[in-house]
């Protein structure tokens, strides 16, 4: 997609506009811009339901869970149907992604993953974070049927940002920032990615995702020389790769709204960001051969969300204009030693 753009760069646009995103719908803007003198910025130039405030490994937020039946839109199935049938017309297929991120503790909100993913057989990238990662998950984990593969999700999830940084109106937590020296971070990671190497084996991807969403150049820019081959962050992507030896594979829908006590964002406004990135690789208006991602949290969904994500991809997998390919070739990131 034209030259390559330093990835804290602003996302070009038709009309020298830039596209940023508020809460719920994207906003055209001509000065949205991410500045290269920010040295944490995410890697992308959009922030959809980010979340505000450090994670750590406690219970999960859907203990118990029962289907609601109003999880569904039916009018916003159809437009979003409406769209997968504008790609079917122009003989094409939308390929489109799962991943889910936070794994690594027991919890029937994980036992409710595993279960649903074997039932529906879709391939699911499964963002571990290594320091959480206790035994009878890594075991479960082994034993899953079905095209389930290993990400890794930062170190331990653990914000080491302590200033705001210039521009920003309040302390962007990240634990792959620019708080600490890029080697010392870099350590960590390759610490945390031997160890669900040695867990998961060729389950295990060399795809690193960012806690928060959030990685300094520095960071990602040493990533190859590790071993890792992908990066998966949130945003429509600016760059397919954003230093040489690096795919980047983002997602972008996150029903969760997290400012709002991780409130489920509703079927409407979640198969609406869907429509929108699928039309926006459609008409050339973002990268097209970039697959379109969901991000799910499985600790942090309410019964509403269950019972929209089983019926969305419950339709998807048998609807004739959608694809999900196989991690390993989606994300270009075959098995390699980490080191």
């Amino acid at each position: 997609m034209g030259h390559v753009q330093p990835v804290e760069a602003k996302i070009s646009r038709p009309g020298n506009r830039s596209v940023k995103w508020e809460y719920d719908r994207p906003v055209l803007s001509p000065n949205s811009t991410m500045t290269p003198s920010s040295p944490a910025q995410p890697v992308h130039n959009y922030g959809i339901a980010m979340r505000a405030t450090p994670r750590s490994p406690g219970t999960d937020a859907a203990a118990t869970v029962n289907p609601v039946i109003s999880g569904w839109d039916e009018p916003a199935w159809q437009a979003f149907a409406a769209e997968l049938d504008a790609w079917v017309s122009q003989g094409r297929q939308a390929s489109l992604w799962w991943r889910d991120d936070d794994a690594g503790q027991p919890g029937p909100a994980f036992d409710r993953l595993l279960s649903f993913a074997a039932d529906v057989a879709l391939p699911l990238g499964l963002a571990v974070v290594p320091a959480w990662l206790a035994p009878e998950v890594a075991e479960r984990i082994r034993a899953a049927p079905g095209p389930l593969v290993v990400l890794q999700h930062g170190f331990a999830h653990a914000n080491h940002e302590t200033e705001i940084q210039p521009g920003a109106p309040k302390l962007r937590p990240a634990e792959c920032g620019s708080a600490r020296p890029p080697q010392a971070v870099l350590e960590e990671l390759a610490e945390g990615g031997a160890r669900l190497q040695a867990a998961f084996g060729s389950r295990f991807l060399p795809v690193f995702v960012p806690p928060w969403n959030r990685i300094a150049r520095a960071v990602f820019a040493g990533l190859p020389r590790l071993g890792y081959r992908a990066l998966s962050a949130f945003g429509p992507r600016a760059v397919a790769e954003p230093v040489p030896g690096l795919l980047q594979v983002n997602c972008h829908a996150d029903p969760i709204v997290w400012r709002e006590g991780k409130r489920f964002a509703g079927a409407s406004a979640t198969l609406e960001r869907l429509r929108a990135h699928l039309a926006a690789r459609r008409e050339g208006q973002a990268d097209p051969s970039e697959p379109t991602g969901l991000l799910t949290h499985h600790r942090d969904m309410d019964p509403m969300f269950w019972a929209f994500l089983e019926e969305l991809l419950g339709r998807l997998r048998s609807h004739p204009a959608v694809a999900f390919p196989p991690l390993p070739s989606l994300l270009d990131a075959q098995p390699v030693a980490l080191g």
